[in-house]
């Protein structure tokens, strides 16, 4: 980074901090969290998000959960964070300029929002979302892609729409995760569906980005993809959370259909029978019970494909 570079950073962060600028974090607190996620894993994200060194910022909890333990009830108020239930409670509790969303078994780097938050306040132009680079890492492999912009460049522009597309094409979502965006309240007020990405207590991760790039005007939007990383790599899914996505890849190819060409349609079918044979074989290799859970769906889904 060139020294006139790193002095605006130096002032950008400097005028971000002095400004006050409140940031929402939004950690959910799911349905059936010992069965999917494990209450650790909400643990470990509450407990990186309290160390972030941001000083001004909330934490938001939004229940998606019939109870909540009375232990976590208490480690939130510890950590100095609320609890809210329902959609419109939840959009009328986030107050922050900026919004960034941790799901359970999510983690940031201490630095994150204020580096992020810098990063977004010395743009001319007002991004919707920035997005944190991937660390470099070769064995990614799908449902997860790396995005990173480069090094000489340090952000890449896209159009809300252009991402989505990408998205919807490979039928991955960026490694980084919901964790490694910084969003500005107006993108999480019109996408106020998000929360039924955990309809079932599983993240649906590729719907959530489609509510999120495809609400409002997705054409004028745009996101900025950093160089630098500030969000720990995903962890690897198991079989039947691999396949869930598959499933919901598929039923949002069918929904939008209309944005993809002929030619990419009959590529996803390819792609998509392909995956379907390497998770049946693993599965079956595993010993996964094929007759209970999300397979039989799974099995109709390929059979129709």
């Amino acid at each position: 980074m060139a020294a006139s570079e790193a002095l605006a950073e130096e002032l950008a962060e400097t005028r971000a901090l002095a400004s006050h600028l409140l940031v929402t974090t939004i950690v959910p607190y799911l349905e059936g969290e010992q069965l999917y996620c494990e209450d650790k894993k909400f643990r470990r994200t509450l407990s990186s998000a309290t160390a972030e060194d941001y000083p001004w910022r909330e934490i938001i909890v939004p229940v998606i959960a019939s109870s909540v333990p009375e232990l976590i009830q208490k480690e939130v108020a510890e950590a100095g964070g609320r609890l809210v239930a329902g959609r419109t409670e939840f959009l009328e509790a986030v107050r922050g300029k900026y919004v960034e969303w941790l799901l359970p078994g999510e983690t940031v780097y201490p630095e994150k929002l204020r580096r992020m938050v810098t990063f977004a306040e010395l743009q001319d132009e007002a991004y919707s979302l920035v997005l944190s680079g991937s660390r470099e890492n070769p064995s990614t492999k799908w449902p997860y892609v790396n995005l990173r912009a480069s090094a000489s460049a340090n952000m890449q522009p896209m159009s809300f729409a252009s991402l989505w597309h990408y998205l919807l094409l490979t039928g991955a979502v960026p490694s980084h995760g919901f964790a490694g965006l910084l969003m500005r309240r107006e993108a999480v007020s019109s996408s106020s569906g998000l929360l039924q990405g955990f309809a079932d207590g599983r993240f649906h991760l590729l719907s959530m980005w489609r509510e999120l790039l495809l609400s409002g005007t997705p054409e004028q939007q745009r996101i900025g993809i950093l160089h630098d990383a500030f969000v720990g790599l995903a962890e690897k899914p198991r079989l039947e959370e691999v396949a869930a996505h598959q499933l919901d890849w598929h039923a949002l190819c069918l929904k939008d259909r209309a944005l993809l060409s002929e030619e990419e349609q009959k590529d996803i079918l390819d792609r998509q029978r392909r995956i379907g044979i390497y998770l049946l074989e693993h599965a079956i290799a595993d010993g996964l019970d094929l007759q209970s859970g999300i397979w039989p769906a799974y099995q109709q889904m390929l059979t129709a494909l």
